[in-house]
């Protein structure tokens, strides 16, 4: 995915800085993805999400060193070790590498493109399943951020019925009007709520059931998700 970094956010300059200046093994290859990758404003809470392919212990050594250097953001951090070979196995984790990533190590690793298809989609949509989450959407920042991206990142998968893929938050909401048109006014008042920090509940169930439909409408069918 070719990211427009001209629009880079200051957080994401900082990262990159820290980042690059780790003496990873070579052997390692590092990708940057997620929030601070690709939301032009990174939410205050918004975690750093990593992933380090390579052997296991060099891996390993590379999350320690990410962990130890980024820790003076003061953000949750989120780096994934994994071999070349687990990674070929895990298709969500492969999507996201191909296609929602940027690498800032190690030399471009040679995959296969990977089709959108029934297994594909039920694996995404059992990471995001709505039915994972509580009817209210309520609790301190983190736990609503954590909740809210699960509702949007749903609505992200919902795209793949048009041959596109989103896991940016404000990508996710706007095209919540077109997938659960319902659920947008929902959605945008969880949003506003976590920009101003409001921790009134939320009822979120309607949400839940209406992305659920659209799954089935719009998307192959598979097992049911549970809670």
């Amino acid at each position: 995915m070719n990211f427009d970094l001209t629009r880079r956010s200051a957080v994401l300059d900082r990262v990159i800085s820290l980042l690059q200046a780790i003496p990873f093994d070579e052997r390692c290859r590092v990708y940057l993805r997620g929030g601070i990758l690709e939301e032009c404003v990174p939410h205050p809470q918004a975690d750093v999400d990593l992933v380090v392919v390579g052997p296991r212990a060099k891996s390993t050594d590379a999350v320690e060193a990410i962990s130890e250097r980024l820790a003076a953001l003061g953000r949750p951090i989120e780096a994934v070790p994994i071999e070349e070979g687990g990674l070929r196995r895990v298709a969500q984790l492969r999507m996201l590498i191909q296609c929602r990533s940027l690498q800032l190590h190690g030399d471009p690793l040679s995959l296969p493109p990977l089709a959108v298809n029934d297994a594909l989609i039920d694996g995404l949509w059992r990471v995001y399943s709505p039915t994972l989450l509580a009817s209210t959407l309520e609790g301190h920042l983190r736990h609503r951020l954590v909740s809210l991206k699960y509702l949007l990142r749903a609505v992200g998968i919902l795209g793949l019925s048009e041959g596109r893929y989103s896991r940016d938050l404000r990508t996710c909401l706007a095209w919540s009007q077109r997938y659960v048109p319902a659920s947008f006014g929902v959605l945008a008042q969880g949003f506003e709520d976590l920009d101003l920090d409001r921790p009134a509940p939320l009822d979120i169930g309607p949400v839940i059931r209406e992305l659920e439909a659209a799954r089935s409408r719009l998307l192959p069918a598979g097992p049911p998700s549970h809670r």
